[in-house]
């Protein structure tokens, strides 16, 4: 469907994306669980690069193609602290793995991150 979406001549996509039974069974979704509402939004980067974002935000008089523009490109901070996160501090390895060591673990590194950025 993205395929098609980014070689077509449309900007804007409402989609339906039926999980996979894979992804139902690994996250233990129940075995009913609908398919997903999706928005396609198209992305052109210096008339050249197309980038495709998905959103669950649908109603289109509300949320207009502008608006994902600009966050689209107001994204790439955020994207490399968490690349900074994961590759540097390791945020994705954990000591445990129940839910509170996670969320212990998970602010000790935020923590850490932001004191090694305030000295």
């Amino acid at each position: 469907m993205v395929k098609n979406f980014t070689q077509s001549e449309k900007s804007d996509l409402e989609i339906e994306y039926k999980i996979p039974l894979k992804s139902i069974r690994l996250n233990e979704f129940p075995k009913d669980t609908p398919p997903l509402r999706l928005r396609l939004k198209k992305i052109i980067i210096d008339d050249v690069e197309v980038d495709v974002l998905a959103t669950s935000l649908l109603n289109k008089n509300k949320f207009k193609l502008e608006t994902f523009e600009d966050l689209y490109f107001k994204r790439w901070g955020i994207e490399e602290a968490f690349k900074m996160l994961k590759s540097r501090v390791g945020l994705e390895s954990f000591s445990g793995k129940t839910s509170i060591s996670v969320f212990h673990d998970l602010h000790a590194k935020i923590f850490m991150t932001t004191l090694c950025s305030a000295l």
